[in-house]
């Protein structure tokens, strides 16, 4: 072979070994990819991990039943609702015969949040609470498929009916009893002066206060006896969204508008794992050919993506309630809101707790994928044939 030969062959041996640059073309896709992969992919496990929490049933009435049973939600809303009733009573009763008068609503009024806890415990306990979260958590999810602008909930009272009239109840008023202020000369007064005035046998009323002897007992058994009375007009079955409905309207965004929003939410949550695991596949299989050139690049968006949804799994708290003050939580009554945020956190730790893991893992791929990229490249530019000095031409 001549020295011309031999030259020749050479080169074309380099350009064998070469592999081919990507074009300007593969490179703009390469960038669009990592992009996708940045935002889609963290995005994608959030939306499925918000779908397998809210919309899961069992899961939902376990976790809403701890948040119901050992929470303070349940006082709360015990509180809130005898201060509406009894300023919704006082707007439309049109006579009040005595200025002191009370009715059990007003006098449910005057108890604050530690007697609501003692009542709770009187009147509502665990087994009572229990069906009744199942039953609103069922006609919720019944009502997001139905054409209902409502959810139709029904509470069963069987169990509260029998309960209030057993000792239970009688309690119950020694808890209202013993939040009455003692009464006054003046209002002594005035009860003698109506007992005067009324006509015989005809009932009267006592002023909102502990009144001594000799009327204590008579007293208490007058509140019992009014408890009782409310307590058989409550039907066998209580509506309670109806019922919602009638005391208060908190201008919100609407029933209709919150049933569209969860449709979409349980949509994109159901197919949202599919784009992220598309994105994946796709920067898989280009890798078999480029990972050398785009590897690196794909490796510091999954590290870019999971780092986000780590963020997103650490301060959770904070952004979800302000999302859900836009939405859910804008139909809350706002002395309740307190502990409907506190039931929102509870269930994002369900919701963010595997979201936590998932970026961790996230960020761990990340990192083996830039250490292989990186040490593919660093042992591409170690094997990179140096120049050999040219032979000496044959004389």
């Amino acid at each position: 072979m001549t020295p011309s030969t031999a030259d020749e062959g050479r080169p074309q041996e380099n350009e064998q070994e070469e592999p081919q640059q990507p074009g300007g073309l593969a490179k703009a896709l390469s960038i669009l990819l990592a992009v996708l992969i940045a935002l889609v992919v963290p995005l994608s496990l959030l939306a499925w991990d918000i779908y397998r929490t809210v919309f899961n049933a069992p899961l939902m009435k376990r976790v809403l039943t701890d948040i119901v049973t050992n929470s303070d939600l349940i006082p709360v809303a015990l509180e809130w609702y005898a201060n509406v009733r009894a300023e919704a009573r006082a707007e439309t009763t049109s006579a009040i015969p005595w200025v002191d008068e009370p009715d059990i609503i007003e006098l449910l009024a005057i108890l604050d949040l530690d007697d609501w806890f003692a009542e709770r415990r009187e009147v509502l306990p665990n087994e009572i609470l229990t069906p009744w979260v199942h039953t609103t958590v069922d006609g919720t999810y019944a009502w997001i498929d139905s054409t209902y602008r409502n959810p139709q909930i029904i509470w069963a009272m069987q169990a509260l009916k029998a309960r209030i009239n057993s000792e239970h109840g009688h309690n119950a008023i020694q808890i209202v009893y013993d939040a009455l202020e003692p009464c006054t000369p003046d209002q002594i007064a005035d009860l003698r002066a109506r007992l005067a005035a009324a006509p015989e046998g005809k009932d009267v009323p006592y002023n909102l206060c502990a009144f001594p002897e000799p009327w204590t007992e008579d007293q208490f058994d007058d509140y019992h006896a009014a408890l009782l009375d409310v307590v058989a007009q409550v039907p066998l079955e209580f509506h309670l969204t109806g019922e919602l409905e009638a005391v208060e309207d908190v201008q919100g965004v609407g029933p209709g508008t919150l049933k569209g929003q969860l449709r979409l939410a349980r949509t994109i949550g159901r197919f949202a794992p599919l784009v992220g695991l598309a994105l994946l596949l796709i920067a898989t299989l280009w890798s078999l050919k480029r990972w050398r050139a785009f590897g690196l690049r794909w490796s510091i968006a999954l590290l870019i993506g999971g780092l986000a949804l780590l963020a997103l799994a650490l301060l959770y708290a904070t952004l979800i309630i302000a999302l859900l003050g836009r939405g859910p939580l804008s139909e809350v009554p706002p002395l309740v809101l307190a502990e409907a945020r506190g039931g929102i956190v509870r269930i994002g730790r369900e919701i963010f707790g595997p979201a936590l893991i998932q970026a961790i893992v996230a960020c761990l791929l990340a990192v083996v994928g830039i250490v292989m990229a990186s040490l593919g490249r660093r042992r591409k530019g170690d094997q990179a044939p140096e120049e050999e000095p040219a032979e000496p031409a044959a004389l």
